[in-house]
């Protein structure tokens, strides 16, 4: 035990160097640029679809498709005086600390993280399936897609901008 104890005429490092605040400034600029990263990315996204698509077991609806199917081979179909949900503009908020949501939702879901410099938010806690919001790394282009467990699917590509 006398061994681990610091002899009298032993300094701490703080007493050595005589420069506490050095050490201590030192230790911020290495907290800072720890989390540094994280702060980059701190910014909220507004992001807006430019297309989208709709996949059911039955049909097939982009948002360029045209009322008589013409454009994939019948198969496309939309509802005379009926805005679809992939033609509709529509408008999502990305907060990296808090999720995302759509601009007409006051809530934000999901959890974000950095994954090979993509903004991925996901929210997996939905009863009716998954969505998943990807922000691309120059943070201005974005991929949303909602799968639910009935197998359908919505996506949507857009353009963001910062906050």
């Amino acid at each position: 035990m006398r061994a681990c104890r610091r002899s009298r005429g032993m300094k701490s490092a703080f007493s050595k160097t005589g420069r506490p605040r050095a050490a201590l400034q030192l230790l911020a600029a290495g907290l800072f640029a720890a989390f540094a990263p994280s702060a980059l990315h701190a910014a909220e996204f507004v992001c807006e679809n430019a297309s989208g698509v709709a996949i059911d077991r039955h049909s097939l609806l982009t948002s360029e498709s045209r009322e008589d199917g013409g454009d994939l081979g019948g198969q496309a179909k939309t509802k005379k005086d009926e805005e679809s949900v992939v033609s509709r503009p529509q408008r999502w908020i990305v907060d990296p600390q808090r999720g995302w949501r759509r601009s007409d939702v006051s809530f934000f879901a999901g959890a974000c993280s950095e994954d090979k410099g993509y903004l991925v938010c996901k929210d997996t806690n939905a009863a009716y399936g998954e969505a998943t919001f990807s922000l691309h790394p120059d943070k201005h282009n974005f991929l949303l897609v909602y799968m639910d467990y009935g197998l359908n699917a919505l996506a949507f590509v857009g353009s963001c901008k910062a906050r």
